[in-house]
């Protein structure tokens, strides 16, 4: 059937199990591929690939940050995805750089600040081991019902967006 625009569509996704996971972390930064594909009558229509990465998060009030089970002390650093001269209009390379001089200061996380960064960014961070904490568009003041309604919104966006990438432990708004 054909789906219109603005409509949407429920199906299942499924997937053989896999036996004895090797869990995402830092040191061990394990992707796997979900490959999806859109077919009519057999015919291929469509299709996205996208990684990710199996691992569990815990927060424990007394006790600090968990991951798969194994206490991790987060040690990170702030970036803001804009540029001189060029904005928010950054390369795949200037991402793959941020990420890659993140990883040898030593750091394992990174908050992504003031706003949702490019999903590269977070691709990058995947591959090499890097948590984040991502943000929503968002800081200083807030606003009356149309702003929270928008804000709402956009942290959806951004959940739906990005909830399959390893590297995001937490969303956060500031």
């Amino acid at each position: 059937g054909e789906i219109p625009p603005g409509g949407g569509y429920d199906f299942k996704q499924t997937s053989k199990p896999i036996p004895q996971p090797r869990l995402w972390s830092p040191d061990s930064p394990h992707l796997y591929q979900i490959h999806t594909i859109i077919q009519i009558d057999g015919r291929e229509l469509d299709r996205v690939t996208t990684p990710f990465g199996i691992r569990w998060v815990t927060w424990d009030k007394e006790k600090g940050f968990f991951l798969n089970g194994k206490h991790l002390k987060l040690v990170g650093a702030n970036r803001h995805q804009t540029w001189p001269f060029i904005g928010n209009a950054v390369p795949n390379g200037l991402h793959r750089r941020d990420a890659e001089q993140l990883k040898e200061m030593g750091c394992n996380s990174v908050r992504c600040s003031h706003y949702p960064h490019d999903p590269d960014f977070l691709d990058d961070l995947g591959e090499l081991g890097i948590m984040a904490l991502e943000e929503g568009p968002t800081w200083m003041k807030t606003g009356g019902k149309p702003w929270m309604g928008n804000l709402e919104n956009s942290f959806r966006s951004m959940i739906r967006r990005d909830r399959n990438h390893p590297a995001l432990i937490i969303w956060n708004s500031c």
